[in-house]
């Protein structure tokens, strides 16, 4: 479920674009684009028009417009960065419009289905790779043409869908799309009757976190929910759109609402996360308009600054913890990379490709491009050219396609370079440019640092064989990164660290710890 949620997340968040739109969306043909991959299953339904996506400018008026602080504007032109590169990719291949499905029937595995209209001449093999998979779908997916659009699923996705005769209407997603149109990306919450009913039947009453009331009045009261997003040169809003069964039926409803508002603002849980939460809770009553309830957060009423305002410092807090955890999970993911390739070389990867006369060509990091677990790299590595070096005419046009793993979430850095690098020093085990066995790691892998991420100053094109040479002095210099200015090293063993205090960057100890045989006496 983290990574489906994880794959809508990604097209919802390619919302920003810039002000150039392109043509508006059409509720009926958008519901008809995706009628055949649709049935009484089907849960959720997210869209993104790509023609009106241009993640950087978008993000620099997000920013402006919301005057966000530093450590969140940073965060967000990282996410701009990435999308602009895989959006870029994909529409060079003839891709517009990409829609999100989740069904049921699908769950516990991948629930998450794409579907993408491309003209017959496209490479769907570089579709793929553009979108960043098997990162978002768990490396567990596959991929046909049906209808005019590939499509991409989890086990057994294609083969129900291949399957499905006749899919009932579902009239109601034409609805929602015009609901919230017309905007860049929409989501669209679109339970069928008959699964209303199993959820009503399944939990007949609320979470006790939101105040153990009856379900009935949701399964039984809403036929579905929509959000739009608008952006500039809009103004910047989000609009929520619930439809309910009559007008009683939405006033019921919202008096409901209020109530698992209150019930969420006495918990001590949420208290702690959010103190300013009382005041959070009067922009999370909707407004009754006939039969549906709808909320609209926008520049004009102030409400995303406001929610903004009121977010901001627990929201600084888990983006610190999140991107703290991303960093040690891409170390982690180098670390089995690192001890694939000594399995299949019995040396650890060589500190450059080296040409015939022993001139560096190409970083470490493309030698291990088929050794990533979730082998994401093997079909980019099989297109460099290994006898030339990285800023060769040929192995140039690579760089933008650096795979998602080498981009830090601390880092800000330009696209195709990156902050996991290796340490560079005597003694150190990327010291020298060839490849070394655990044998010569005398001090041991569990007490010997491989690689280590540093700031932006030191970010690297991330094909070039240039890694960060220490200071011997200060050998903390250029690697304390993230807003409490840690220092996140991965051992030879395939650990990682994070070093989060000056006492545990003790530059004898460090340096003892960057040392593959310096006979210190090293601590954790």
């Amino acid at each position: 479920m983290r990574n489906a949620l994880l794959t809508v997340s990604f097209f919802v968040t390619a919302f920003v674009a810039s002000g150039a739109p392109a043509e508006q969306p059409d509720s009926v043909r958008l519901a008809g684009a995706i009628a055949p991959f649709v049935d009484d299953q089907t849960l959720l339904v997210a869209h993104v028009d790509l023609r009106m996506v241009d993640a950087q400018a978008g993000v620099a008026k997000l920013i402006d417009a919301l005057q966000l602080p530093k450590d969140a504007a940073g965060e967000l032109k990282n996410i701009a960065t990435t999308l602009g590169q895989r959006i870029d990719l994909l529409k060079q291949q003839g891709a517009q419009e990409i829609f999100a499905l989740v069904n049921i029937a699908d769950f516990p595995g991948n629930p998450v289905m794409l579907v993408i209209p491309v003209p017959k001449e496209t490479d769907t093999a570089k579709v793929v790779e553009a979108l960043g998979l098997p990162t978002f779908l768990g490396g567990k997916f596959e991929s046909a043409r049906i209808d005019g659009a590939l499509v991409i699923a989890g086990p057994g996705g294609i083969k129900r869908v291949r399957e499905s005769k006749n899919p009932p209407p579902r009239p109601e997603i034409a609805e929602a799309f015009q609901a919230v149109a017309p905007s860049a990306a929409q989501v669209l919450w679109v339970p069928s009757a008959q699964t209303r009913r199993v959820v009503e039947e399944m939990m007949p009453t609320l979470p006790d976190l939101a105040g153990a009331g009856q379900m009935k009045p949701f399964t039984s009261g809403l036929r579905w929910g929509a959000i739009g997003v608008a952006i500039p040169p809009k103004p910047i809003a989000l609009q929520v759109v619930a439809q309910s069964v009559d007008a009683q039926t939405a006033t019921t409803l919202k008096d409901e609402i209020a109530k698992i508002v209150a019930a969420l603002g006495k918990q001590p849980m949420v208290r702690s996360m959010i103190p300013r939460f009382d005041e959070l809770g009067r922009f999370l009553a909707p407004t009754v308009q006939g039969d549906r309830l709808t909320l609209d957060w926008n520049e004009n009423n102030e409400g995303l600054k406001a929610i903004v305002a009121i977010l901001g410092p627990p929201a600084t807090e888990m983006r610190a913890a999140a991107s703290a955890s991303r960093s040690i999970n891409n170390l982690k993911q180098f670390g089995l990379a690192m001890h694939n390739y000594l399995s299949a070389r019995k040396t650890f990867p060589p500190r450059a490709i080296l040409s015939k006369n022993g001139k560096p060509l190409l970083s470490w990091r493309v030698a291990i491009l088929p050794y990533l677990e979730d082998n994401s790299g093997g079909t980019l590595y099989k297109e460099f050219h290994l006898d030339e070096p990285w800023d060769s005419e040929h192995n140039r046009r690579l760089i933008d396609r650096m795979p998602e793993v080498l981009r830090s979430p601390h880092s800000s850095a330009a696209a195709g370079r990156t902050t996991f690098l290796a340490p560079v020093m005597t003694g150190a085990i990327f010291g020298g440019m060839e490849g070394i066995t655990p044998k010569q790691v005398p001090d041991g892998l569990s007490n010997t640092i491989m690689l280590v991420e540093a700031d932006d100053d030191h970010a690297v094109v991330w094909t070039k064989p240039e890694d960060i040479e220490i200071d011997v002095e200060n050998p903390a210099k250029g690697l304390l990164v993230g807003p409490r200015e840690s220092l996140f090293a991965l051992f030879a063993d395939g650990s990682v660290r994070r070093y989060a205090t000056p006492e545990e960057r003790d530059p004898a100890q460090l340096k003892a710890r960057l040392t593959a045989s310096g006979d210190e006496p090293v601590g954790q």
